[in-house]
């Protein structure tokens, strides 16, 4: 059985747990591990390793074991342990022995100089090297003797005794060497001390000289960076709103030439039929007695009455959605809501084209539209949106009328929207993997701007419970899981960024010292600056309005971009977050829900 050796640098990795895994073997429980073996592929299950630690003291053999698995590629997320190089292999061991350096030495390094275990260069093998027959029998002989007291215990002690006494004839032997070289030393720097005061003074002087400096630089330039990174950000948010507004007002202008040009053609088509099948005025005869009938009603006269103002005069089918429509549209969309909130799957496509033929219109895109101001009515109202639904900024006020009436007349609707969020059973990571999965993008600002002016004004209601929004500022246990998730996704992405030492100085400023200072948790930017953030936690989509006290709008104006709101959305289901910096006023529309009477 071949026999090889793997090799453990402990000034490159840090076996945190090895004295529990070592009394884990010691009470006879195995421990597997992972293993980096260099280049050697011709590990095989069932060979015998020996672990060797080096870098730092105490060194020497601190475990043994039997091969698993042979050699094997492992990926970066599945390999564990040592210090494994770019395209090594690895293999895993079943350790038998396990020591702690600093309690049992194993076999020192000093030892594995002596008898047979000294034809073997230990200080050069890399891991995963065969050992040679005889050095193997060897080290098995002396590792097995280790603890027994028996011969190779003795043979332990013989070579550590007979080193140690080495070791002082040679501190002796050079003692009057030392001293000599000593005293010459002193000698040599005692005539350097006046030369070197001086030079000392003066380099003291300029140096203070040259700090002063160049923290005035450094402070001149940061502020310089802050208020350059302020603007731009000013800049790129005017030009995306200028943009979005022109693709809104072309896109509108594109809609009102479609509806103008088929309503001209509808009018002259109407025109020309009207003129071409005009019948001759009939001759007076006397009229014959009515004959009894039942009532019927044809399909065209059963739409509603402005539908043949907006029908295609081609193909008769409704180019626009009409109020008598809107309660379809509006169950519609909460069903696409419902089964979205229950993590269920449905084609947006396919509800969009089966209502289009279901109401008879023939540009599906209207179907869009109108979902787009059903979001903006459930927004305006405090509750949830079906994401990919971007709100608009106005809606019909027939159709914000149908969705209060759905409401009204199913108030179950609300419950079944409602995810009831207990923090005790949403299960909070303590680390996170990757923080870059948990991070989106900040919407774009102006998407939906709840302040900007509308077609139609509409109040929501005020008898129904639908704010989810104060629902859930009233959930405490959500606030509190919200804030435990954003710990852990800091501690990975400083860890991530290279701040490794700055993970323990996080703090959870609302647990520790309450919510009086504007924010919850203090944490560190991309420069290792403070940043102050404050959680607004969600069950439901990225969009939902949350509430900002005026403390917290308070704290973003002070702070500026050292201040952040993190939104975390869909909580209960796949928890995301996206960052807004401060300051706020200028990123989200502000609503004020309660004012402060005073007589």
């Amino acid at each position: 059985m071949p026999t090889y050796l793997l090799k453990w640098d402990a000034t490159r990795w840090d076996w945190r747990n090895l004295r529990d895994q070592a009394e884990a073997v010691l009470a006879g429980t195995p421990v597997l591990r992972v293993w980096p073996c260099g280049t050697s592929r011709r590990i095989f299950p069932g060979d015998r390793v020996f672990l060797l630690r080096s870098g730092r003291e105490p060194r020497g053999i601190v475990a043994s074991g039997t091969v698993t698995r042979g050699s094997f590629d492992a990926p970066n997320n599945e390999y564990q342990d040592g210090n494994r190089s770019r395209g090594s292999l690895c293999v895993e061991v079943k350790f038998d022995v396990i020591v702690e350096p600093r309690q049992d030495c194993g076999i020192t390094r000093t030892a594995l100089g002596h008898g047979v275990l000294a034809g073997f260069n230990w200080d050069v093998a890399a891991s995963g090297t065969v050992l040679p027959d005889p050095v193997a029998e060897g080290l098995e002989s002396v590792w097995r003797g280790r603890g027994s007291g028996g011969a190779g215990s003795a043979a332990q002690a013989g070579i550590d005794n007979a080193e140690s006494d080495r070791k002082r004839a040679d501190i002796a032997s050079s003692h009057e060497e030392e001293e000599a070289a000593k005293a010459a030393a002193e000698a040599a720097a005692a005539a350097e001390v006046a030369r070197l005061a001086a030079e000392k003074a003066q380099a003291a002087r300029a140096t203070a000289e040259r700090a002063v400096a160049e923290r005035a630089a450094q402070k001149a330039a940061a502020e310089r960076a802050a208020a350059e990174k302020i603007a731009a950000e000013k800049a790129a948010a005017a030009k995306a709103a200028t943009e979005r507004a022109a693709k809104e007002k072309a896109a509108a202008d594109k809609l009102a030439a479609e509806r103008a040009a088929k309503d001209k053609a509808a009018a002259d088509h109407k025109a020309a039929a009207a003129a071409k099948a005009a019948p001759a005025k009939p001759a007076l005869s006397k009229p014959e007695p009515a004959k009894a009938a039942a009532p019927t009603r044809s399909a065209a006269a059963a739409k509603p009455a402005t539908a043949a103002a907006q029908a295609d005069p081609a193909t008769g089918e409704l180019t626009a959605p009409t109020p008598a429509m809107y309660p379809a549209i509006v169950s519609d969309y909460l069903e696409m809501l419902r089964a979205e909130l229950r993590g269920e799957m449905f084609s947006k496509a396919d509800h969009r084209h089966r209502l289009a033929t279901e109401l008879g219109l023939g540009d599906a895109d209207m179907i869009d539209l109108a979902f787009q101001q059903v979001s903006s009515v459930l927004l305006e109202m405090g509750m949830p949106v079906v994401d990919g639904f971007r709100p608009l900024n106005g809606w019909p006020v027939a159709l914000a009328s149908a969705v209060q009436g759905h409401l009204e007349t199913k108030p179950e609707t609300i419950d079944e929207l409602w995810i009831a969020s207990d923090a005790s059973k949403v299960a909070v990571p303590v680390e996170l993997d990757d923080s870059r999965m948990v991070l989106m993008p900040t919407p774009l600002p102006g998407e939906h701007d709840a302040a900007a002016p509308r077609a139609e004004r509409w109040s929501p209601p005020v008898a129904l419970d639908v704010d989810f929004r104060a629902r859930e500022a009233r959930d405490e246990a959500l606030a509190i899981a919200g804030q435990r998730f954003v710990l852990a996704y800091e501690r990975a992405r400083l860890r991530e960024t290279g701040f490794k030492t700055l993970v323990g100085k996080i703090e959870w400023v609302a647990q520790d010292r309450g919510d009086a200072l504007g924010f919850h948790v203090r944490s560190f930017d991309e420069q290792g600056q403070p940043r102050s953030i404050i959680v607004k936690t969600t069950n439901f989509g990225a969009r939902l309005p949350f509430a900002l006290t005026g403390a917290e709008l308070a704290l973003g104006g002070e702070l500026g971009a050292a201040c952040c709101i993190y939104r975390v959305f869909a909580f209960s289901r796949q928890p995301r977050l996206f960052a807004l910096p401060g300051p706020f006023d200028g990123r989200l529309s502000l609503m004020a829900l309660e004012h402060r009477a005073i007589l």
